[in-house]
């Protein structure tokens, strides 16, 4: 009976060795929000052609009337949200108009792109791993289902889709890429707001010497079970 217990002592400390050095190893989660957009935006001076009503994606003011749009293009990641500006224009009368394609509702040549579309950039370093889990998504008018990472590097381009609240491993390339965030769903708004977490773990050995250790460890359960079992001699 005293063997009986000991193996099974064994086993249990055995189990619990991996788990141990894992969480060595591991950062506690850390909180983050930011901003992404996934189109180009545009600016020009445009004149009405007609009394409209304004859509979602179109951002309108009075002439020089603009500074909270020229303040969120400056810091798009930081800048307090633009004001909406007007909900609707008069034909005839000239307007700032921010847009991200070409406006039906007005006479506007001269469009000019003033911010690209843009996103965090997460980068892994070497001899590490990142759990990345985004647990809100959403913009002003709904909240978003599934995020998508992109991995953007000189020999490695992927995207990965996961719903929000689940967890996407984020690996280490030898071409020293980033991954970008982004949704599969459009948005009318100016930008999408994410909060996440992510933890790095680190390996400070080999970790092919940390793959091998759980491989004896397996092994070496396997073998006390086996032992266990066995039926005595008579």
């Amino acid at each position: 009976m005293m063997k009986k217990s000991m193996a099974i002592l064994a086993v249990a400390v055995l189990m619990l060795t991996p788990v141990i050095f894992a969480d060595m190893d591991a950062d506690a989660a850390d909180v983050q929000k930011c901003r992404f957009c996934q189109e180009d935006l545009y600016h020009c001076e445009g004149t009405a052609i007609l009394d409209a009503k304004l859509e979602e994606n179109i951002w309108v003011y009075p002439l020089g009337e603009d500074s909270s749009m020229k303040a969120y293009i400056a810091d798009p990641q930081n800048a307090p949200r633009p004001s909406k500006g007007l909900k609707d224009v008069v034909e005839g009368e000239k307007y700032d108009i921010y847009c991200f394609d070409s406006p039906k509702q007005f006479d506007c040549s001269s469009l000019k792109k003033v911010l690209g579309k843009y996103s965090v950039h997460l980068t892994v370093q070497d001899r590490t791993v990142e759990k990345f889990t985004v647990t809100s998504l959403k913009d002003s008018y709904q909240d978003f289902p599934v995020y998508v990472l992109e991995y953007h590097g000189s020999e490695t381009t992927l995207s990965q889709y996961y719903a929000v609240g689940n967890t996407a491993t984020l690996n280490h390339y030898k071409d020293d890429g980033h991954y970008e965030l982004y949704t599969n769903y459009s948005s009318m708004d100016l930008f999408v707001e994410a909060e996440y977490e992510i933890s790095v773990k680190e390996f400070n050995g080999s970790p092919y010497l940390y793959i091998g250790l759980c491989i004896g460890i397996t092994a070496a359960i396997a073998l006390l079970i086996f032992w266990c079992g066995r039926k005595p001699k008579l």
